[in-house]
């Protein structure tokens, strides 16, 4: 699902890139092979059930802003 997700967005020509955020490695290589980029993967502190999404955009900003 996510690479159909992935291949739509970058067909749309709506974007110039689609980064995928996530802890999990089987995701982002999947989201890589879709044309997706996935840089760096969440910390252990962003992936629980109690990470906030606001901490997980400021560490998605902070960690996107070195690439």
């Amino acid at each position: 699902m996510i690479a159909h997700v992935i291949e739509t967005a970058l067909k749309s020509g709506c974007f110039d890139e689609v980064m995928v955020s996530t802890d999990d490695l089987e995701i982002a290589e999947i989201s890589q092979l879709a044309g997706a980029i996935c840089p760096f993967v969440r910390s252990p502190e962003t992936s629980g059930d109690f990470a906030t999404t606001l901490s997980v955009v400021r560490e998605v900003v902070h960690n996107y802003e070195k690439i």
